[in-house]
């Protein structure tokens, strides 16, 4: 890839979406650059709408859509922020990562508390650097229904259960977990996901003692959690060849009927109606059968505070944020629950599986125990030092490849930069 040069960009991955508006005096023309990423859901055509729309109204503004190489965004944008080239809006990073480092834009508290159900729910010290648009939950377990009732398998309560059903369907020739080892953020989601249910579970308030020196990542419930990814690992439940399936690999695996069971984000909501078998889908287990929910809340723009033009870029992502149309297609195609003021999917008249209503029903049941997905979230109760997500990505590759959990939860306390007690 050539260098990034605004105003005369020569990339394969960057195309020029459109120019808004008449330009006048104080609106002099200038390019914003829109750093986003592609799945099987969000498509070129979705991106290349949906900018569009976002751009009406911002005057004399030319916006530049620039795809990451992959789905490590936070990666790609260093690597963009280090060469002077960090993009003026960028789609779903760490956030910690650039606003401890003052690279982010705040967005304004008026247009947070108009705008959204939980205004509050992003914001590190009061400051808000992406909006609180909807949430998804990290990770849920989706199953084919059909191999389960062939197979005469009740769906799982708790993990010992989840354990038993995955031997059930390996027995059975099948893989029981579609699994994508590949890259270093859906390597670490299962992990993740144990963590969150284990550890937050029981001690919501974990990562603000593990800030304080309170708590260690080598305590024995941590090493526990840790333990119980291994034992996944080496119990076959997790293919040791997935290691180098990516994510529409892993995808394929469960839609092709190879795999009875798979350990994803609700984004992937979005893609069961392509399946050809009936798709279930359970909240990943706990050890007694208490159903706790890890759930990320966030939107999808943040925005550079070394914008060319600060004003204009805030103005693109908010009308962003809140477009309908936006927020529909993210229903629909990605499974996202809309915490955007009057359009939840029953009123932007979204289509939608009873699966998602089921799940997005576990975040609002009394009988669930919500927290922060560990490593995803970041607000007051989530804000993780810069860099550390990348360090428990690797944790969860580690281990996956056989290091020790405990040697592993010991590096995790060194990259914490913060003394256990």
């Amino acid at each position: 890839m050539g260098p990034l040069r605004r105003g005369s960009m020569v990339l394969a991955s960057a195309m020029l979406i459109a120019t808004t508006g008449a330009v006048t005096a104080q609106d002099e023309p200038i390019d914003l650059e829109v750093m986003v990423f592609e799945t099987p859901a969000l498509t070129p055509e979705f991106w290349d709408e949906a900018l569009s729309r976002a751009s009406e109204g911002v005057e004399g503004a030319n916006i530049v859509k620039l795809v990451t190489p992959d789905l490590d965004r936070t990666a790609y944008a260093k690597q963009l922020q280090a060469a002077g080239q960090f993009p003026d809006i960028q789609a779903s990073l760490t956030l910690s990562d650039f606003a401890d480092a003052g690279l982010l834009q705040p967005y304004d508290d008026e247009f947070l508390t108009e705008n959204f159900l939980f205004p509050e729910a992003t914001k590190l010290a009061g400051t808000a650097y992406q909006t609180p648009a909807g949430g998804q939950i990290i990770t849920m377990v989706f199953y084919n229904a059909d191999v389960f009732d062939e197979l005469g398998l009740a769906v799982p309560t708790t993990f010992d259960e989840f354990a038993a059903a995955a031997q059930a369907t390996a027995e059975a020739g099948y893989a029981p977990v579609a699994f994508a080892g590949a890259e270093p953020w859906s390597a670490s989601l299962p992990f993740s996901t144990i963590f969150s249910v284990d550890v937050l579970g029981q001690e919501r308030d974990w990562v603000i003692k593990r800030s304080a020196g309170e708590v260690c990542f080598t305590d024995d419930n941590v090493v526990a959690a840790a333990t119980k990814w291994k034992d996944l690992v080496d119990g076959g439940v997790m293919d040791a060849g997935s290691i180098g399936t990516d994510y529409t690999g892993a995808t394929n695996a469960f839609l092709d009927g190879e795999a009875a069971m798979y350990a994803m984000g609700s984004w992937w909501l979005g893609a069961a109606p392509d399946a050809e078998f009936e798709v279930g889908v359970f909240p990943f287990p706990s050890d007694d059968g208490t159903t706790v929910i890890p759930v990320h809340i966030g939107g999808t723009f943040s925005v550079s505070s070394e914008a060319e033009d600060p004003v204009r870029a805030m103005q693109f992502a908010q009308n962003f944020e809140t477009d309908p149309f936006v927020s529909k297609f993210l229903v629909e195609a990605d499974g996202l629950f809309s915490f955007v003021k009057g359009q939840s999917a029953e009123a932007l008249g979204a289509t939608v599986l009873p699966i998602y209503d089921e799940a997005y029903g576990w975040t609002t049941d009394e009988a669930s125990t919500v927290v922060p997905a560990f490593g995803w979230t970041t607000n007051d109760e989530m804000n993780l030092p810069p860099g550390f997500p990348d360090e428990f990505y690797a944790a969860a590759q580690n281990i996956f490849l056989g290091e020790d959990p405990a040697n592993e939860m010991a590096r995790l306390d060194a990259a914490y930069g913060v003394a256990c007690g």
